[in-house]
This record gives C-alpha cells, structure tokens and sequence, in this order.
C-alpha cells in the first residue's frame, strides 16, 4: 500500500465518528481526510450499519498500511547501526536489545561504541556491555571470532546539522553493508518526527525505533509516522 499523503489538505467537518476518535487522540487532520476519502471510497458515502462496522472498516484501513520489521538475522557480519538524533535514545534501545540477545536468545554479540561528528561519550554503554560480558570496541573492525549480532552506538546528530549528517553518510559507507536503525522519542511533537524522519530518510534506514512510549499517551499520533511514510515500525 503506498503511504498517505502529508501535505496540509482542506479538513472535513462531517466526520465518522471512529476517524473523529483518532483525530481527537492525534491523527493530523490531512490524514483524517485521506482516511475518511477512503472508507467513503470502499464503503459508500453512507453510515455504516453499526459503530463496529465502522470502526472495524477503519482499522482495516489502516493496518494494512503497516509494514512489519525485517526478522533479524543473525551471523550475515552484518553491523546493526543505531543513528538518530542526540536524546533519541540510541544507546538505550541497543543495550535493551542486546540484554534479551543475550540473555533470552543466547547469542554470541559484539558492540562498537564509536566517535563520530562529535565524542561518544556513553560510558553508560561500556559499563552495560562489562555487566554483560560483551566485547566493545572503540573502533570497527570485523572480528575473526564467529559473533551473531554486530551492534554499532553512535553519537547523536540533529537533523539540521549538515556537517555532522556528512560525517554519518561516511562512516555508515565504511561499514559492511549496514543494518540501518532510525531511532526517534515518541514524545516528541508528529511535526518534529516527521523532519526528523526525513532528515534521516537518505541513510535509508530498515526501520524506526520509537523510545520514550512510557512519556506519550497519545500514541495513537505514531500513525502520522506509519501512514505518512513507507518505513516499518
């Protein structure tokens, strides 16, 4: 399914009442328009016969706009690297996913911590990975050893930072055909996600990781993200 359309649209007063639900909860109303054109389009301009009828037209809308993560595969000496902005929280999600890697999958893991446009500062990640018992390195190199999973931490960059975004496009081409990691906070305003998504969007990345879901009760905004872009969450 190709995503929706972002750019601002006229807004409909007429809502269905599921689609007014959504808005109210933080759907843009560009979104909302384009859904609400869109049930009209599969089910007639007429109100449905019940409220779950409704509601279950909507959500098989919309889901069929998800696009699941790429299974993880493991031993490819593919590195799996974690860009974003600074307070995304890139090393957090790293060291959630190495612990169950470890701990639940018992895979064999090996982290990078390295600089870029400015110092990696994150002892937080090297104190993680000693508790762990994982290697981490301070610059890449492909291990002899067989590792399942490569994890790279960067440092931040903000979207716009040209210099610093340069920096990231050379190391990223340095590493050995990269599983790219778009990390975002959830809390942040649909706004803000969506040019920071496009800020990154030329690195290509596999995905996007929402941190801080804990912060954001609106949660239903993160479809601005899934309808408005072709990136799994």
């Amino acid at each position: 399914q190709p995503a929706f359309q972002m750019p601002v649209q006229k807004t409909s007063n007429n809502r269905r009442r599921s689609i007014a639900w959504l808005e109210s909860k933080g759907l843009s109303p560009a979104l909302a328009d384009q859904l609400e054109e869109k049930v009209g389009l599969l089910h007639g301009q007429q109100s449905l016969p019940t409220p779950e009828a409704e509601w279950t037209a909507v959500t098989d809308l919309i889901v069929c706009h998800w696009h699941p993560a790429r299974n993880v595969m493991t031993e490819t000496g593919r590195p799996h690297v974690f860009i974003g902005p600074a307070g995304s929280g890139k090393t957090t999600a790293l060291c959630k996913w190495m612990t169950s890697a470890v701990l639940v999958n018992e895979h064999r893991v090996r982290v990078w911590r390295l600089d870029g446009d400015t110092a990696n500062a994150s002892e937080l990640l090297s104190l993680h990975c000693e508790l762990m018992g994982v290697p981490v390195d301070r610059f890449w190199y492909k291990p002899e050893e067989p590792v399942d999973l490569h994890f790279v931490d960067l440092p931040g960059v903000e979207m716009h930072n040209l210099e610093a975004l340069s920096v990231l496009r050379d190391q990223l081409s340095a590493l050995p055909d990269p599983h790219v990691h778009l990390v975002l906070n959830a809390a942040y305003e649909t706004s803000l996600l969506l040019g920071q998504f496009h800020a990154f969007e030329s690195f290509a990345p596999e995905d996007i990781i929402f941190t801080h879901l804990d912060e954001e009760r609106q949660r239903v905004k993160l479809w601005n993200v899934v309808l408005g872009t072709n990136c799994p969450v």
